[in-house]
């Protein structure tokens, strides 16, 4: 499995105004929820995320960013998500530091506590689970309570929160692929039931499962973000044959025959726009260093932040 990206076309005002606000109120929407499970009392009580969602269901949760419902219950099942594997990440480390002079029930007690997020955060909060399908004396449990509660502490860290707004998760119901004329095209939910935005894609490929949208701001575009399986190539069978890699085209095997016959236009092509890139970063470096020997230090960090950037 890999991540696969598709880029959209530019897209006009109206849309682009439309997906910076979806974006503004999921991640508001995910916030929200993202403070509820940062408490470990809150998350240590919540058994699932799918049993949290459904009592918010029963309580007839009226979100406040007023999301569809669907949506709101991918950004809850995101922010849970999220805190969980803040919980595994701080398991893993703590793995490898279960002390050796433990005897075997005492480790086999904890590795036990650390192989779920929820029993991590109920030992935390002074509550630990005690395991039914093998026997560990309160003698030998205490010590190791006391140790992953005390370590797990310290490597919490700052909380998971929604620092910014540019993405959006969706389920296989929150979107649809349509192809028109050749160009294949996203429909995605919008604030508004039966009312969803379309966005034209580059390429054409097939997307299924979840995907994330993700706004790009300097372009005013989209990527789409999904996974895929992608074949292994097998082994190459047969007779050995010499190639000779070169500059107008990409290889020459020994039979003379070529392969990639536009790689030297499009190596020319690059070559031109990194040099013209290069050119312009130099002038602006200049910039900054004479702004800076003039003791005008905003403006060569200006320089620096804005127009040069990485």
């Amino acid at each position: 499995m890999r991540t696969i990206r598709r880029i959209t076309l530019k897209l006009n005002k109206a849309k682009w105004q439309a997906l910076n606000e979806l974006a503004k109120r999921y991640a508001s929407e995910k916030d929200r929820h993202l403070l509820v499970y940062n408490s470990d009392q809150r998350f240590a009580q919540s058994e699932s995320e799918r049993k949290q969602r459904d009592k918010l269901v029963a309580r007839k949760y009226a979100n406040p960013n007023g999301l569809q419902a669907r949506m709101w219950k991918m950004a809850h099942k995101e922010a849970y998500e999220t805190v969980s594997r803040q919980w595994s990440a701080i398991a893993e480390s703590l793995r490898s530091r279960v002390k050796k002079v433990w005897s075997d029930s005492q480790k086999h007690y904890a590795f036990w506590l650390l192989k779920s997020p929820l029993r991590q955060a109920q030992l935390t909060c002074g509550f630990a689970d005690v395991p039914t399908h093998f026997g560990v004396s309160p003698v030998d449990q205490q010590p190791v309570r006391n140790y992953l509660r005390r370590t797990s502490r310290r490597q919490m860290g700052s909380r998971p929160r929604v620092k910014i707004a540019r993405s959006i998760c969706l389920d296989e119901c929150m979107y649809e692929i349509v192809t028109h004329n050749g160009r294949q095209y996203i429909k995605i939910m919008g604030l508004k039931p039966r009312q969803r935005i379309v966005i034209p894609l580059t390429g054409n490929t097939p997307i299924r499962g979840n995907i994330r949208v993700v706004l790009d701001f300097t372009n005013q575009r989209v990527e789409v973000h999904y996974t895929a399986t992608v074949k292994t190539t097998p082994r190459l069978t047969g007779e050995v044959c010499g190639l000779d890699a070169g500059v107008s085209e990409v290889f020459t095997d020994d039979l003379g025959n070529q392969y990639g016959l536009g790689f030297g236009q499009t190596l020319g092509e690059m070559s031109k726009k990194l040099n013209d890139k290069g050119r312009k970063r130099n002038k602006l470096h200049q910039l900054a260093k004479k702004a800076k020997a003039k003791g005008n230090k905003k403006k060569a960090w200006r320089i620096r932040k804005f127009n040069l950037g990485q």
